[in-house]
């Protein structure tokens, strides 16, 4: 038997570092727990050279190597995305 969890859940990974990634964190689940969305987070603390960022002392967040958030958002505004992201998936 296997497990699709991984399948139906989005793959989302975090780069920051400190306080304002933790704020991320809870703004992503609070987000994923309003929409319904399974979420499968990890975190690095160094951004890749091919992300784009504006400023790197922010948090940034990528689905599949594509940065879809960059800095901290209103919770509203991650689930619109979270929302998007689930329709692809």
């Amino acid at each position: 038997m296997t497990d699709d969890t991984d399948h139906r859940a989005i793959r989302l990974t975090i780069f920051g570092k400190g306080i304002e990634v933790e704020k991320m964190q809870k703004r992503l689940r609070c987000a994923a727990r309003a929409t319904g969305t399974e979420l499968q987070l990890s975190w690095q603390d160094e951004y890749p050279q091919t992300l784009n960022i504006a400023a790197k002392n922010s948090t940034a967040v990528t689905c599949d190597d594509k940065l879809v958030l960059d800095g901290l958002k209103p919770t509203e505004e991650i689930e619109t995305l979270l929302t998007q992201l689930k329709k692809k998936t």
